[in-house]
Parts: structure tokens; C-alpha cells; sequence
């Protein structure tokens, strides 16, 4: 547990908060050999967070003006350039930054990157379509300043696009001290992508003892994160949770899941175009068809795979029937009125596409849908556009 004496709490504290912020650039400075070679493997991996962010809720149609905050060894501002956009990668950390360089080269991709306090960035205001920060704002000295400085450099209905986590949080909350001990219990200690590169051997402890003076780093997000957006009057706010292996705790109120890691997308209110409002959008430039051209050539193959799975009227019958729960293959069959053996090959082709999952229950297989709530967002977003 950290100590209350190491938590900044007053302005006259001023000298130690710069102390800990030249402590923090120091750390990241030793660690950015082994955060590049983690950055470079995190780029190789499919699927990316950031492009399916992209693909699914910002949309390819145009060449969008970038901000990366904390661009750290370069991640987020290689994929968004790899997508065709205009980008411009900001951090305080120049050895990052020379990594960040190498491998944007590699990547063949072109961006600008600068020195910079990403709290109080070197950039115009009103310039950028898209802000995006990846795991930054859990390590900032002053994160409410920081989101307030975001939303001032986009456009109206400009986009702020956060990727981070709880990564410390069990330093000071008992449920997510819970889960860290059930995951090293699970994994081993240390036993992740970042520990593995770290080539240098620089002790992790470090960021962690540092952690205590990090204002974000001792709050549960995103639910925090929403209520500073909406004081700063963001309205649109939109919350995933990225963890591969959910954890829930029993509460008062039942069951809760506590979320590790998260991305939060987030709309500047507008009166003009939005790139949410295709109704609105301008058409498109010359410009505009290369970054297309880009994000196409990227586009996830398993897109297709899940559309023409989903094309079959019998196996939307099967999907519909699982929204009820889960069912073997004879109630399927019966609910949806085909034969067990045409519902059988139906349940075969959901499950290669990760549409439906099956479980042993006693003599019977079960089936039930993979993520009920993706299924139910594609079926609202039917509905909804035959409504229009």
C-alpha cells in the first residue's frame, strides 16, 4: 500500500510534483528500449484495438487530422497513419520518442513527432479531428487538465479516443487487489508482454511506488473518467471493456465486474458535420480516397466471414432463439422449425465464426451466444436502419 505522505494534495507542494514528473520521464526514458520492442509486437497482433475502433465506430470514408497524447514507442500514431490518416504524436520522453521514429521508418509511415507536456500540448486548438491516448492518462500528474487541453484541440464534433486501464488500482481498492492476486495465482508474477521485453532490466517496482501520485491511478475508471468528460461538458460518451478475462466481485447489489482495461470514445458536442453523422459528412476528396484506399486493404477478414454467416435466414433463427438463452440442437430445431440435422450444420458454421460458443451439460450439448452483446448491437443496428 502506498504511503498517504508520497500523494501530492496541495499547491504549495509544487517542487515535489515536479520532482515526481522528473521521476516518471526518468523511468519511462530507461524503459523505452523494451516498451519498443513490446510496441512493435503489440502492432504485429491481430486483432488491433485501435483499428476495429476505427473500422466499426468512426468509419474509413475520409482523412482524418490526428493528435497522439503519450505516444509512448510510437503505437497508436503508426496505426492511425498505417490507416491513411494525418498524424501528429506528442510525448515527454525523448528517448520514446527516438524509438518512436525508428519505428514509424520501419512501418514506412510518416508522422510528426514532438517534445512535448502532453497536460499542456505544443498543438493549435481546434486543429484535429481525432485525439487518441493509449494508456497516458493513468500516469499524469494533472488527467483533468489533460482531457480539458484533448477536447480543446478538436474541431466540433471532433473525437477523443482513450485507451487505458486500472493498472495500479490495487495499491489502493481491495476488489482490484483481489483480482491481482487471482490472476498472479493464475499467470505467475510479472507474466505479461511488458515484463518479457524488459531487456534492460529496470526495476517495474519503480512505476508502481510512483503510481501513488498519479491522480487517475487511484480511481476506478472509466466510471471516473466519464464524470470528469461530462464536467467538461462532453455529452457523447461511449465505454468497452478490454479485458480477455473478466473478474467480478459479489456486492451489496450483486454481481459486479470490474474492468482492468478500457477504451472510452467520446464526441465534442456540434452543430456542424460530425464523422458520427454520415448525413452530414462533405463528399469526399482526392485526399481522402488514399487513406480509404489504406483502411480497406486493412479491413479484418473475419468481417466477411461473420456477415455471410449471418446472411442465412435459419441461422439468424438460431441467433434470435439464443437471445432467450442457452438451448441444445433438438430445441433449436424445434423452436425454429428445421430439421436437427440442418439445425446441427447451421450451429457448426456460427460456432467457426465465434458467433456461438457450447458448453457440456450433463448428456447435452448447450449452445449460447459468444458475446450477447455484440449479437444484440448488430441486430439493433438492423433494426435500426430499416427504420430510416
Amino acid at each position: 500500500m502506498c504511503p498517504d505522505d508520497t500523494i501530492e494534495k496541495t499547491s504549495s507542494e509544487t517542487k515535489t510534483a515536479m520532482t515526481v514528473q522528473e521521476q516518471t520521464i526518468e523511468y519511462w526514458n530507461s524503459r523505452s528500449k523494451g516498451y519498443s520492442i513490446a510496441t512493435r509486437a503489440e502492432l504485429e497482433h491481430e486483432p488491433n484495438v485501435l483499428k476495429t475502433i476505427m473500422h466499426n465506430q468512426i468509419g474509413v470514408n475520409r482523412k482524418f487530422r490526428v493528435a497522439d497524447m503519450g505516444t509512448g514507442a510510437g503505437w497508436a500514431a503508426i496505426t492511425m497513419a498505417k490507416l491513411g490518416h494525418d498524424v501528429i504524436a506528442v510525448d515527454n520522453s525523448e528517448n520514446m520518442l527516438e524509438h518512436a521514429r525508428a519505428n514509424a521508418l520501419d512501418a514506412g509511415v510518416d508522422i510528426e513527432f514532438i517534445l512535448g507536456d502532453v497536460t499542456d500540448p505544443p498543438l493549435e486548438r481546434n486543429d484535429f479531428d481525432i485525439v487518441v491516448s493509449k494508456n497516458i492518462v493513468w500516469n499524469l500528474m494533472d488527467p483533468t487538465t489533460a482531457y480539458y487541453s484533448w477536447i480543446n484541440l478538436l474541431k466540433p464534433g471532433g473525437i477523443l479516443i482513450v485507451i487505458d486501464g486500472n493498472w495500479y488500482l490495487d495499491e489502493f481498492d481491495d476488489d482490484f487487489k483481489k483480482r491481482s492476486k487471482f490472476i498472479e495465482m493464475k499467470y505467475g508474477t510479472d507474466n505479461n508482454l511488458h515484463a518479457h521485453t524488459n531487456v534492460d532490466k529496470v526495476d517495474l517496482s519503480i512505476i508502481r511506488k510512483l503510481s501513488c501520485n498519479y491522480p487517475a491511478s487511484m480511481e476506478r475508471r472509466p466510471t471516473w473518467d466519464v464524470g470528469i468528460l461530462l464536467g467538461l461538458g462532453v455529452t457523447d460518451i461511449r465505454i468497452q471493456s478490454l479485458d480477455r478475462e473478466p473478474f467480478s466481485v459479489l456486492t451489496r447489489d450483486g454481481i459486479m465486474k470490474i474492468p482492468l482495461s478500457f477504451s472510452l470514445i467520446a464526441r465534442i458536442p456540434s452543430q456542424s458535420s460530425s464523422p458520427y453523422d454520415d448525413a452530414t459528412r462533405s463528399a469526399c476528396s482526392e485526399d481522402d480516397l488514399e487513406a480509404i484506399t489504406k483502411s480497406l486493404s486493412s479491413m479484418n477478414p473475419g468481417y466477411e466471414r461473420i456477415m455471410k454467416t449471418l446472411s442465412d435466414p435459419n441461422r439468424i433463427s438460431i441467433v434470435l432463439a439464443l437471445m432467450s438463452g442457452k438451448m441444445s440442437v433438438r430445441q433449436l430445431a424445434s423452436v425454429t422449425n428445421e430439421s436437427v440435422s440442418l439445425a446441427s450444420h447451421n450451429l457448426k458454421i456460427l460456432r467457426e465464426s465465434k458467433i456461438v460458443s457450447s458448453e457440456r451439460d450433463g448428456k447435452e450439448i448447450r449452445y449460447f451466444l459468444t458475446d450477447r452483446i455484440a449479437v444484440s448491437n448488430i441486430l439493433e443496428t438492423c433494426a435500426s436502419i430499416l427504420m430510416n
